[in-house]
């Protein structure tokens, strides 16, 4: 039987992103056919440190004055990178994938300036990924 954590690591790797929203990682394992709310699969991840690296740009106390909606709308949400060493490629997005997402496991997570790096990252990297990672002429 495939166990909680199993199944987030499988969504990871077959997932074209280098991490993803803990929101995003519940709506792929439920879509395998588990029902895990945020909370369990946080623990489970938690629980599995030599599996996963959960980035939380917005920890400390300020974290409670995020609206519940926030964390919706992208603003409170925890990042989930896996720490198995993913298949490479010799493709551009392959490469571009195992690059950030070693750098998400060896990013300095108590520095909020290197997470919020590390996200414009991952963000622009889904954006290349999404134009077919052409690089934009230059003016």
């Amino acid at each position: 039987m495939q166990t909680l954590a199993d199944r987030a690591a499988e969504s990871l790797a077959l997932h074209p992103a280098p991490a993803l929203p803990l929101d995003e990682l519940v709506h792929q394992i439920r879509l395998g056919g588990a029902v895990v709310g945020p909370d369990v699969l946080l623990r489970a991840l938690e629980a599995r440190p030599d599996l996963f690296r959960v980035l939380d740009p917005w920890r400390g106390p300020w974290r409670s004055a995020i609206p519940r909606e926030g964390t919706r709308s992208g603003i409170g949400t925890r990042w989930v990178v896996g720490r198995g060493r993913g298949a490479a490629g010799t493709d551009t997005a392959g490469r571009l994938k195992a690059s950030l997402a070693h750098l998400g496991r060896t990013v300095d997570d108590r520095s909020v300036t290197d997470l919020v790096r590390w996200l414009g990252m991952v963000q622009e990297g889904k954006r290349l990924g999404r134009v077919g990672l052409q690089p934009t002429p230059s003016a």
